[in-house]
């Protein structure tokens, strides 16, 4: 059985290159959905951390993490963004990292003080997950505190066991992508899962290793 080295630190490069790899091999089954419903969202400026109005063309990432018991603040359009949980924090991080400007996350792109506009974005939550470049998925924390594993200082990173006999390295298996779903918070909720469900292609952050999947 093959297996491959896992270095502990990400390469942003091999990442990019999957989804390269995707976006000019895999066509419309992993191609984000067009529609208007992203024209009536709101997206994180990276850059500019402020809320700024979807138009048209804007490629964006989305979050998909378990909030847990932490309370977040609520941001209005426009309105500078200051320090923010772990996880959306690492989030920002990502879509950096990637040459993206844009991330959508539910806490702060939907207006929590609004009732109104809440329950009209949760209506549009399916079209905002087929329409994002990628779904940046924290499969291995518990909440919004937890950070990104592999980005955030607040988790422990599971190292891959490597040696060398005589001309062959061996490296040890880390759980398959299903396995790690299975034994995560995240996968255990419906919310979480259909928003998996939902993206054209996830970048899942686990202790162990990034692991990639589209709809090809």
């Amino acid at each position: 059985m093959g297996g491959r080295v896992v270095k502990d630190k990400i390469n942003f490069d091999t990442i990019a290159g999957w989804i390269t790899q995707c976006e000019t091999h895999h066509g419309v089954a992993c191609r984000p959905w067009s529609t208007e419903t992203p024209q009536l969202i709101r997206l994180i400026d990276v850059h500019a951390r402020v809320t700024v109005t979807y138009q048209l063309g804007m490629e964006y990432l989305c979050l998909s993490y378990v909030w847990g018991d932490v309370k977040q603040k609520g941001h209005r359009l426009g309105e500078p963004i200051r320090q923010l949980p772990a996880t959306l924090e690492d989030a920002i991080t990502v879509v950096k990292a990637l040459g993206k400007q844009y991330l959508w996350v539910d806490s702060v792109c939907i207006d929590q003080h609004n009732n109104p506009h809440k329950e009209d974005q949760i209506r549009r939550m399916d079209y905002i997950y087929l329409g994002a470049w990628a779904t940046i998925v924290a499969l291995g924390g518990d909440s919004a505190d937890s950070g990104l594993a592999r980005i955030s200082h607040n988790q422990t990173l599971v190292s891959q066991t490597a040696f060398k006999t005589g001309d062959a390295s061996v490296v040890s298996l880390f759980p398959t992508l299903q396995q790690q779903i299975n034994q995560s918070k995240w996968g255990k909720r419906a919310w979480t899962l259909q928003e998996g469900q939902l993206s054209r292609r996830c970048l899942y952050f686990t202790p162990h290793q990034v692991y990639f999947e589209c709809r090809a």
